[in-house]
């Protein structure tokens, strides 16, 4: 984890990251101007999109990236991995070599053999506009799809579909944001890429009058898109 100088991050970027004794980062993460992340959370994304916050004392890992416009509630687990539930042990002494390492011990029982149980997960991926409830937890290698909902609580071990509201221990399908035609046009739209200023004023309620500006918009300039600053916040300070 890294903790590198962020004081001019506010000023230049207007991303919002509590002092370096307060979040940590994976070193090679990178944000994407107009971000706020609360205090006390541990952050190991690689990336975090334009206009997404994390609340307070979110633990997030083994996690690609995080979209533009989610909402991230407080004391949110993410990124869990499992444990060998059929081997002879589930404990993380007979996979995780790194771990453990450092003792004649552990590295005499590693000498003839290299098993990583985690390194069948696949990444966590939250995509644009995704909304979780304080208090959720989502497992390890879960895609949670574009404009999904998940409700306070719930533990997701699934990957959740586009649009979909789930809810539960464990997670399950509730509803969907919107029928099925109204959310393929969002995809299709991708709106999260269009320049705020471009929409700015309208009637956000009506998703359907919203859709049909965005397409005029595209058709009418080649300059549409939102193309955001971007730090490393690990060159930060650096």
């Amino acid at each position: 984890m890294y903790a590198p100088d962020r004081s001019h991050l506010k000023r230049q970027f207007n991303i919002v990251v509590p002092s370096e004794r307060d979040v940590s980062f994976r070193r090679d993460a990178s944000m994407e101007e107009h971000s706020l992340i609360s205090g006390g959370c541990i952050i190991m994304t690689r990336q975090i999109g334009s206009f997404s916050y994390i609340g307070r004392k979110c633990e997030v890992y083994s996690t690609h990236s995080i979209g533009r416009y989610c909402s991230l509630g407080q004391e949110i687990l993410i990124g869990l991995g499992p444990h060998p539930t059929d081997w002879l042990s589930t404990s993380t002494f007979f996979y995780r070599k790194n771990m453990w390492a450092g003792s004649p011990l552990v590295d005499e029982f590693y000498a003839s053999q290299e098993v990583d149980f985690q390194a069948i997960q696949r990444p966590v991926i939250i995509g644009n506009d995704v909304w979780i409830g304080s208090r959720a937890v989502v497992m390890a290698g879960v895609h949670i799809g574009h404009g999904a909902v998940v409700a306070s609580g719930a533990i997701v071990t699934k990957d959740v579909e586009p649009y979909s509201i789930v809810g539960g221990v464990p997670a399950k399908p509730l509803r969907k944001r919107f029928d099925d035609a109204t959310v393929e046009r969002l995809l299709a739209s991708e709106w999260w890429r269009v320049r705020p200023d471009l929409i700015k004023g309208l009637d956000y309620s009506d998703v359907s009058a919203m859709l049909d500006r965005i397409d005029d918009i595209k058709a009418s300039s080649d300059d549409w898109e939102y193309r955001p600053r971007t730090v490393t916040v690990g060159a930060v300070g650096a």
